[in-house]
Parts: structure tokens; sequence; C-alpha cells
């Protein structure tokens, strides 16, 4: 649910933007003020104000992501094929982790 409210608030900033340009100029500033807007409304929807600034010294990945990361590109093969019986990895090119 929250994915296609998501989805709805783009689109409707992409809908609300009238797009009436005579020049490239233009179009980029059209370009520049419909991405702020976007980000904008995605940083309202995430009850934030700004974009978060992690502090890289901060930041640990845990052992088994490592490990994972150096199985994949250790590898002379397709790296999204990812053996987690089950799952629907043949197209996968992320991995996440939520600890």
């Amino acid at each position: 649910m929250r994915c296609l409210l998501m989805v709805v608030t783009v689109l409707a900033t992409l809908n609300s933007i009238t797009i009436s340009t005579t020049s490239a100029e233009d179009s980029v500033q059209l370009d520049k003020k419909a991405l702020q807007q976007v980000e904008s409304n995605l940083l309202s929807l995430f009850g934030l104000n700004r974009r978060p600034r992690p502090n890289r010294k901060n930041v640990r990945i845990p052992k088994a992501m490592l490990d994972l990361y150096k199985l994949q590109t250790g590898q002379d093969v397709d790296t999204s094929m990812l053996p987690l019986p089950g799952r629907h990895t043949r197209s996968a090119n992320t991995v996440r982790t939520f600890t």
C-alpha cells in the first residue's frame, strides 16, 4: 500500500507540472523544477525535511553481507544468480539487509 501511495504521489507531482517550453534551456529548468518537486513530495511522504546525510564513519556492514559480496564478485558468471531456493533471484541485482 505504501508503495502505491508513493507512485501516486510521484505521478500527481509530474502531472501537476505544466510542460510548455520554448527552448532547450527552459526544458532544463522545467526538469530541475520537476525533480525538486518530486524530491520534496517524497521527502514529505517519508516525514523528512531534507535528504538524510548519513555519517559514513558510523556505517557498519554486516559480515554476512561482506561475505556474500566477496562470494558473488569472485565468480566469473552472472552474479545475479544467487542460490536462494524458492526466491525469484534470476534477475535480481540488489541485496538488502535489515538489522
